[in-house]
C-alpha cells in the first residue's frame, strides 16, 4: 500500500515496535540513551527518565532525549516530502523547533530536576550500547559511545 491515509488491517503488533535487533559477530547489539545530572555533592547520577518526562509515556522519552542532543534541530527540512506529508495530515502542527521551544523545554526540565533534588545547570546525555549473547542472554560488554553535556540556560 502506498497511501499514508490507510493502515493495513489487521496490523501485527510487536512488543518492541517493528524493528529488529541486529546480531553482529554473534552478539545482540542494543543502543539507548541515559540521562545524568549532578547531585548536591557534584557527582553524576542517573536520572529517572520516567519521572523526568512525566506525564509523557515512556516510549516517547527516547525521541525527546535525541532531540535535546540535536539542540532541537529537526531532521525534517521545510519542503521535504516528510514535511509536506506532516503538514497535510495536520496543518496546524508546528514542525520546526525554535529558540523559544528549547527555552521552554529547558525550564520544564529544570523544574523536574529540582523534584529529584538534582542540579539544574546541566545534564549529561550518554549513548550506551550493550552487547549480549544470543545463546545465554548474558551481558558481554557495555560501551558508552557518545556523551553530550546540555546546558540548561
Amino acid at each position: 500500500m502506498r497511501s499514508v491515509s490507510y493502515e493495513p488491517y489487521p496490523a501485527i503488533l510487536l512488543p518492541d515496535g517493528s524493528g529488529t535487533t541486529p546480531v553482529i559477530n554473534n552478539e545482540i547489539v542494543f543502543s539507548f540513551d541515559e540521562v545524568y545530572a549532578q547531585n548536591n555533592r557534584q557527582q553524576w547520577v542517573k536520572v529517572n527518565t520516567t519521572d523526568l518526562f512525566d506525564p509523557m509515556p515512556d516510549p516517547y522519552t527516547g525521541s525527546i532525549i535525541r532531540s535535546l542532543v540535536k539542540d532541537g534541530k529537526s531532521s525534517i527540512t521545510e519542503g521535504s516530502k516528510k514535511h509536506k506529508i506532516l503538514k497535510y495530515l495536520n496543518p496546524s502542527r508546528k514542525i520546526a523547533v525554535d529558540k523559544e521551544d528549547i527555552k521552554e523545554m529547558h525550564t520544564w526540565l529544570k523544574k523536574k530536576l529540582i523534584v529529584q533534588q538534582l542540579d539544574t545547570i546541566k545534564i549529561n546525555i550518554s549513548r550506551v550500547t550493550i552487547y549480549t549473547s544470543p545463546q545465554s542472554g548474558k551481558l558481554i560488554r557495555k560501551t558508552i559511545d557518545d556523551k553530550k553535556i546540555i546546558l540548561l540556560n
